[in-house]
């Protein structure tokens, strides 16, 4: 993975060394060529017709030093054609990108539709996904949605009902002979699309938040919205209370896709978002599946009410969702199989009544059920809320801390700086010590540039004695001196050419290896920090991506580029002293006392461009991360029409380091002209108290000449060289926060603290066979990143080979559970134990292998199915994948058959960025498949069916259940279905236990249990 770069940049280092080698012996050979043909014309008494007399040593000098500091200059030109190389490299992708046409064109004339009713018709709809054209989704699908009226679409998973709604919002086109998909007779194609977007709502099964505020993410419904507005919408979706509870309200940051609350408050976030765009048009794509049966009546109640008087489409499994639409399109394989009300799908006994069977007979059940038990009394109900206050009330054990958020920032940012400060004097040795496998190509990089340091310098000797030569043009000897003085320029141009090529294919070896060394070990770290550790908002994903990407790259230049020149320019500066020295100490000692200056110059300049590097790092990073969540979740910025919004977004932030780069230029200027300002300075300096020496102290013309051009060169060349560096601001800043992030606290070495604090001097226990004896015992806690309270107090026992549910309201701890249970957290007062032992005591890679996790929001990595499923378990052979996969229910959709009857291996499919090429039933059943292969001593499934229609949930849950047999397996769910045969319900609410027992004892109580299944 990491191999491929490095070849790819030896080619190209190859290429570019080779080129500059080639341009240092042409400048060599232009010396050669000027001196001799000078020599030349002063011999041969050549007229100069500028000035009307012969051309003299002055005159070839004058044209020789022209020459020089513009061959220099021209030199100076190829970092900046580097950087154009990359820059045009980079524009290329952005142009391909900029210039490629969307699929989804704007219409040259688009229209938009006056009162708009809200009439949908597809007719003869063909569709296939691009990135599967061999899998069809719809198949001449023709049917009509009348206005106004709430319309539910049914069918088993994968059979094209998200489908419509993507067709609807112009995601996608209908493939070629389709006819049309209209609304109110205009067809889609003819729409501005993002007026259409901005018509219609859409709520999706998998809630979408952005990395800012609950009030930034509900302005994606309506830019414009006032607080009041903001909150009744909250209130609507019945949001407000949980909102108006956190410390900021509002402006709760929500954390990187919206990690800081659960899952059921991001659901009711986006309904209240949707509910603020008030759409003529509103899609709900299974859009209470994340909420709790609570939260689910009161929102599906909510969403009757705002779905009166407008066209309204409906995905969903809960037929309680869909009883009340007027009418239900029932999907099979890309068709419209049948169409009718609730009532006349059951009488006709088709596709619907089969899917709807099992539902049903539940649902009668329950209503049975619920006719026989006798109405609670006002009584017992001001008695349920007075129980309901004092459960919710509790001091928090946890140390409070009195410092202000402002003061803990102030000191978090000294401590800081403090570390900076500390790195900054050991920051070469660590680099060097990273470096250590390539130390060999180091050392003969080394070796390399000190030999190439020494051409420029010894390049003045032979300056200074053909300066010498030109003076006596009728010696005897004169042809035989400057031949030999131009074939010495060629040799050292020669040796140059070569000793360049080899000095900077070393080092780039090195920088390449550093790069490689520095993702690893940083991609490694990041994999093995807590969960809290993600939860800050600098550690979001877009500026983790820089980090791996931009700036483990930057780093190599400290140890390449920057090493190669300062070693160039000691071992230019001491040739070129040495040979001043031996020539003309008096001379020498004069450069010596005011070279100084011009490394002054040099450093200010440095200094100055630094810190900008530094300052416009932090922008740059959170664009990256605006970028990386608008590129993600393009469906929803696309559905709500807000890409002039993120656009907006990442153009605020880039302004500051707009401005920092402009005020950089100016400083930069500035700092660059007195660096010349000193550098010229000097050279005068020189020059006045070389000529003073020639008349006053005996020093002849060719020891004057040597000495001058010795350190001049050296002086020249080392100017040069700095151009070849690079940033090294911007490097230093990299390194910095790469060097933080690899010394920060890890999993593994937070658990070696702490038994060093206990003065445990055993290792931790290896073990992944636990048996799966679970207790919490007194356990408060409460998320770094929040301020409000999880647990109090928080006990309960779960014996080895019992099934638990835990039931509650949305954001009552449930999922934290599972999670202090993985120790993901682990700022947790009181004790957790399993098997009797504190779960801090065991090896925290090891003890994971112990779960199996099925989570409410299914994960998948861009790759195929099989390894999708075998991503916990790398070596399982292709019949454990597909026996796992035939245990979640997934081969029905993994194994088609093409029309002939060949059977297709679905098992090499690729399911996209998030798994964004398959539905999310499909998904889920994936998850289960990848739960199932890992043979897990203790199931954690959270809300694992949510995703499922009624007649997969029942499948798949027949085989977790046996799944599930023998092993200790913890339950978080809303439906009571998946929990009815628990051995325990474990009941939450306000952070604290407040009811245990079955399914059969708490119903029979008739208090928390039996309320919340009765709301």
């Amino acid at each position: 993975f990491h191999h491929q770069p490095i070849i790819n940049s030896d080619r190209y280092q190859c290429y570019s060394q080779l080129s500059k080698g080639l341009m240092l012996f042409t400048m060599f050979c232009d010396y050669a060529l000027s001196f001799w043909y000078g020599s030349q014309l002063i011999a041969d008494g050549t007229e100069n017709q500028i000035y009307n007399r012969h051309y003299s040593q002055g005159d070839v000098y004058v044209i020789f030093s022209a020459v020089l500091i513009g061959g220099f200059s021209f030199a100076q030109i190829g970092p900046c054609l580097s950087s154009f190389e990359i820059g045009k490299e980079a524009a290329e992708k952005i142009f391909i990108i900029m210039d490629r046409a969307p699929l989804i064109q704007m219409p040259e004339n688009p229209k938009t539709i006056p009162n708009i009713q809200g009439q949908v018709v597809l007719r003869d709809v063909e569709f296939n996904y691009p990135a599967k054209k061999d899998i069809p989704v719809h198949r001449k699908l023709t049917l009509t949605i009348q206005p106004n009226k709430k319309t539910a679409l049914v069918g088993e998973s994968g059979c094209g009902k998200s489908t419509v709604m993507q067709l609807l919002l112009r995601f996608y086109d209908p493939d070629a002979g389709s006819v049309t998909v209209t609304i109110d007779g205009y067809d889609v194609k003819t729409l501005d699309y993002r007026w259409l977007r901005s018509n219609v709502g859409y709520v999706g099964q998998e809630p979408v938040l952005f990395a800012t505020s609950i009030r930034e993410n509900l302005k994606f419904g309506k830019e414009t919205a006032t607080e009041e507005e903001m909150v009744e919408a909250l209130k609507r979706a019945n949001a407000w209370e949980f909102v108006s509870q956190l410390e900021n309200q509002l402006d709760t940051y929500v954390g990187n896709a919206g990690s800081q609350i659960s899952g059921g408050q991001k659901q009711r976030i986006c309904i209240a978002r949707a509910i603020l765009k008030n759409p003529q048009i509103l899609l709900l794509d299974e859009a209470t599946s994340a909420l709790d049966r609570k939260n689910e009546a009161m929102i599906q109640k909510t969403l009757d009410e705002i779905s009166t008087g407008r066209t309204t489409i409906v995905i969903a499994h809960r037929l309680t969702t869909i009883r009340n639409a007027d009418e239900i399109l029932v999907i099979d394989k890309g068709k419209l199989v049948e169409q009718g009300t609730f009532d006349q799908l059951i009488d006709a006994r088709g596709k619907f009544e089969a899917l709807a069977k099992n539902q049903i007979q539940k649902e009668q059940k329950d209503e049975e059920e619920r006719r026989k038990k006798e109405q609670l009394q006002e009584e017992d109900r001001k008695d349920f809320e007075e129980r309901m206050r004092k459960s919710t009330v509790g001091k928090s054990l946890i140390m409070e801390n009195h410092l202000t958020k402002e003061q803990i920032a102030a000191e978090e940012e000294k401590e800081k700086q403090a570390y900076f400060k500390e790195l900054d004097k050991n920051m070469w040795t660590r680099l060097f010590t990273m470096n250590r496998p390539e130390r060999s190509q180091f050392i003969l990089g080394i070796f390399f540039t000190l030999l190439s340091g020494c051409c420029f310098p010894l390049c003045g000797l032979i300056l200074g004695s053909f300066i010498d030569v030109l003076a006596n043009p009728h010696a005897s000897d004169f042809d035989s001196q400057r031949s030999m003085l131009a074939i010495y320029f060629i040799i050292i141009g020669t040796i140059g050419f070569f000793l360049n090529i080899f000095k900077f294919y070393y080092f780039t070896r090195v920088g390449e290896g550093l790069t490689m060394r520095v993702r690893q070990e940083l991609l490694k770290k990041m994999l093995r920090m807590p969960s809290a550790w993600y939860d800050r908002n600098e550690n979001n994903p877009g500026t983790l991506s820089a980090r791996l990407a931009s700036d483990a790259h930057l780093v190599n230049n400290l140890t390449s580029n920057v090493v190669q020149v300062q070693v160039n320019n000691f071992s230019a500066f001491v040739t070129g002293f040495a040979v001043a020295f031996a020539y003309s100490w008096q001379v020498a000692l004069v450069a010596m006392a005011v070279c100084p200056f011009v490394i002054v110059a040099g450093t200010i300049r440095a200094r100055k461009v630094q810190g900008f590097s530094e300052g416009s790092d932090k922008a740059y990073k959170d664009s990256g991360m605006i970028i990386m969540e608008a590129v993600t979740n393009i469906r929803t910025v696309a559905s709500f029409a807000n890409e002039k919004k993120l656009s907006h977004f990442l153009e605020e932030t880039l302004k500051n380091p707009f401005e920092i780069a402009f005020r950089k230029g100016h400083v930069s200027g500035v700092a660059l002209g007195f660096s010349q300002l000193a550098t010229f300075g000097v050279y005068a300096v020189i020059f006045v108290c070389s000529a003073v020496f020639v008349r006053d102290n005996g020093v002849t013309a060719r020891q004057m000449f040597v000495s001058i051009f010795s350190i001049l060169n050296a002086a020249t060349s080392a100017g040069n060289n700095n151009h070849f560096m690079g940033d090294v601001g911007a490097a230093k800043a990299a390194c910095r926060e790469i060097f933080r992030i690899l010394d920060s606290d890890d999993e593994i070495s937070l658990q070696h603290k702490r038994r060093a604090e206990l003065n445990l001097d055993v290792k931790p226990i290896l073990t992944n066979k636990v048996k799966g004896d679970i207790e919490f015992r007194n356990v408060t806690f409460k998320y770094p990143t929040r301020d409000a309270q999880v647990f109090r107090n928080l006990s309960f026992k779960i014996h080895a080979g019992q099934k638990v549910a835990f039931v509650g309201p949305s954001g009552s701890g449930k999922s934290s559970v599972l999670q202090l249970l993985q120790r993901f957290y682990d700022n947790y007062e009181g004790e957790i134990y399993v098997d009797g032992e504190d779960i801090r005591n065991y090896d925290i890679k090891e003890f994971r292998k112990n779960f199996g996790v099925v989570s409410q929001e299914p994960i998948l990595f861009q790759g195929t199915i099989a390894e999708n499923i075998k991503y916990n378990t790398p070596d399982v052979g292709m019949a454990e994948i597909r026996e796992a996969a035939r245990q979640a229910n997934a081969l029905s959709f993994i194994e088609t058959k093409e029309e002939d009857g060949q059977q297709i291996d679905g098992f090499s499919k690729q399911v996209g960025l998030k798994g964004s090429q398959i539905s999310g039933g499909q998904k889920q059943r994936i998850a289960i498949a990848r739960a199932v292969i890992k043979h897990p001593n203790i199931m954690l499934l959270d809300e694992a069916t949510s995703a499922l229609d009624h007649e997969n949930e029942k499948i798949v849950q027949e085989a977790l259940n046996q799944v599930m047999q023998g092993k200790t397996s913890l339950v978080v769910a809303h439906r009571l279905s998946t929990i009815a045969d628990s051995d325990q319900i474990f009941v939450i609410e306000g952070g604290k236990l407040v009811e245990q027992g079955t399914f059969e004892t708490l119903m029979a109580k008739k208090e928390f249990f039996y309320r919340l299944n009765n709301s």
